[in-house]
């Protein structure tokens, strides 16, 4: 049975000045030996507030749709305006099976994802933007798990809003959606070329997973909000750890067209928590001193904007 007790209002164990939401959902503790089950819930309301659980509703999608591409977003209107170009040079027949997903990690007004994307996308493609309401501190894991409860698709690919992902890579995922959605495969690893790299090197937060799989390793854990950096080490580990689960390394596949780095990042970070802390967290969390967090969602959003429907900006 799921946890149903997460707390009504979750601690904050590294003193963020803004204080989280009674969480939404919670999910099953992260158990390395636990059997993957395709017929499992990934989600279950938190007692403490059943009445939020309504709140995650999957954004609206086209029939055709199979893979979403998702990115979460912080202030960041260069690198969003980038990738929207070049989405608008997909092929109708690729933008028909794929839906861009942005989840919009509480920027300010005069910064918001949504916008942007009012300006620049074209009707061919697909594309929701859902905004977090509240700018907690570097909230990347919340923003991950949000993206995974409200994908219109089984199987996600989580991108950063820093590389372009070319064609021939989502050609590529679109030929694999059948194994990643029947089993718990992780496929992560993707090569990119950067001007730090002198070969093409793994990307550490790119992967392809199915919305299961993910759930069944707990999401991301939310106690890491805070500090940028524990967030995808974390999720990795649980991922290698797990027996039911296989990991796929992409950059030992060979082949595979290389992401593409966009230079000049111009888009603010969020301020950064005590590193002390958070590093002490993470060490917690492997080594069994900390439990895993089973409460996912600490906060508000809404659907800002989507090509699919009405969209509000």
């Amino acid at each position: 049975m799921l946890l149903a007790t997460a707390a009504a209002a979750i601690g904050d164990p590294l003193g963020n000045t803004t204080i989280p939401r009674c969480a939404a959902a919670v999910v099953l503790p992260f158990d390395s030996t636990r059997p993957f089950d395709a017929s499992r819930a990934s989600l279950a309301p938190n007692s403490n507030c059943v009445e939020r659980f309504s709140d995650i509703r999957a954004v609206r999608g086209r029939p055709r749709e199979r893979l979403t591409i998702g990115y979460t977003y912080y202030c960041d209107v260069h690198h969003l305006e980038h990738n929207l170009r070049h989405w608008n040079k997909f092929p109708v027949v690729v933008l028909d099976r794929i839906h861009f997903l942005i989840v919009d990690d509480g920027s300010p007004d005069e910064v918001r994802a949504a916008p942007v994307v009012a300006r620049n996308a074209e009707a061919a493609a697909s594309i929701t933007v859902v905004e977090i309401e509240q700018d907690l501190a570097w909230n990347i894991g919340g923003a991950r798990n949000l993206l995974f409860a409200v994908a219109p698709t089984d199987v996600i690919f989580v991108m950063d809003m820093d590389v372009i992902a070319p064609l021939g890579l989502l050609d590529w995922a679109l030929g694999r959606l059948g194994p990643v959605r029947e089993s718990c495969l992780v496929i992560n690893t993707f090569p990119r070329l950067a001007p730090r790299c002198p070969s093409p090197c793994p990307h550490p937060a790119i992967m392809l997973v199915s919305k299961l799989s993910y759930w069944h390793l707990g999401g991301c854990d939310e106690d890491l909000v805070g500090r940028y950096g524990g967030t995808d080490p974390l999720f990795r580990h649980k991922a290698s750890i797990a027996r039911s689960c296989t990991t796929i390394h992409a950059k030992g596949l060979g082949g595979l067209p290389f992401l593409e780095v966009i230079l000049h990042n111009t888009g603010q970070r969020k301020p950064k928590q005590n590193g002390n802390k958070k590093i002490g967290v993470v060490a917690a969390k492997i080594n069994g001193t900390r439990p895993w967090a089973t409460s996912a969602l600490r906060f508000s959003w809404h659907t800002s904007f989507s090509t699919v429907q009405a969209a509000t900006i």
